[in-house]
């Protein structure tokens, strides 16, 4: 009985997924950053109903988390998103998708173990929409999250099936 209720609640939400598609390396010319890589993350709704404030994250411990906010996906849309972040990463990111579904309920999906959970802090919601500078002192500091990121860009483009 309780593993059909836990269903009922968790069957929009198990139908939405965020994952890396591409790592590319680009040269930059600036001293302090000599390298950039470029995150293509693609973020789909496969469920029959549109999801609501959807926001991806891409956390890199001391170099920072890279926050972009799609907003709203269709029902079975996908999104793709470019992601500036520094070069010369230890390991592969992996992007965590937060959004609202149907009923309301907040859903956090994790990028690295694909761990699905209800949220129900608020603190919690807001810390996950905010880039981090990480070990830089502030978000104006840090070389990428100072630049600024267009709404399209914060969108993405609606990914072809």
């Amino acid at each position: 009985m309780r593993d059909r209720h836990d269903e009922r609640i968790r069957g929009q939400a198990r139908l939405v997924a965020a994952w890396l598609d591409e790592l590319r390396y680009e040269p930059h010319e600036d001293s302090q950053q000599p390298e950039f890589s470029r995150a293509i993350v693609i973020v789909q709704n496969e469920s029959n109903e549109p999801i609501y404030r959807v926001v991806i994250r891409i956390g890199l411990g001391v170099s920072g988390s890279f926050v972009r906010h799609p907003d709203v996906l269709g029902p079975h849309e996908g999104r793709i998103l470019s992601i500036l972040l520094p070069g010369s990463l230890r390991a592969e990111p992996a992007p965590d998708v937060m959004f609202f579904d149907r009923a309301g309920v907040t859903w956090i999906r994790d990028g690295h173990t694909g761990k699905l959970s209800q949220v129900d802090k608020i603190d919690d919601i807001l810390a996950f929409q905010r880039a981090d500078p990480g070990a830089y002192p502030s978000v104006d500091a840090h070389p990428i999250l100072r630049l600024v990121v267009s709404p399209e860009d914060h969108r993405g483009l609606r990914r072809q099936q």
